[in-house]
């Protein structure tokens, strides 16, 4: 049984998230946070999905990686300087483990392959 804990479950993907865990045998909701929650309440889980903003999403993968944390991030306006501040607190905490996703749309994903695509043309 995988735990998850659900960061910004209010909103739509967070919603959509946990209908998809509550669906799961094999995941269960450990903890489901909204703008108000402290972010203790992740702690214990397996995983932490992130679906936040980009103006909170940065100090909540943070204390996830401190925290030592499995986190996906699902939140987009991450930046290179950004995403450097997490190669280097990932380097401080080896047993953490972060994938940054920021849009999950088929769309998006498929946009983001032909453009690797045809880069070498």
């Amino acid at each position: 049984m995988i735990h998850v804990s659900v960061l910004g479950a209010t909103g739509r993907m967070g919603a959509l998230a946990k209908q998809v865990i509550d669906a799961d045998s094999n995941l269960k909701l450990h903890s489901a946070l909204d703008s108000s929650s402290p972010k203790e309440q992740m702690l214990g889980a397996d995983v932490v999905l992130d679906f936040t903003n980009p103006a909170v999403s940065e100090s909540l993968v943070l204390f996830a990686i401190e925290s030592g944390l499995k986190t996906v991030v699902g939140t987009s306006g991450w930046s290179q300087q950004k995403l450097a501040v997490l190669e280097k607190a990932l380097t401080a905490n080896p047993e953490s483990a972060v994938v940054v996703v920021p849009n999950f749309s088929v769309g998006s994903m498929l946009a983001q392959r032909f453009a690797a695509m045809s880069a070498k043309y």
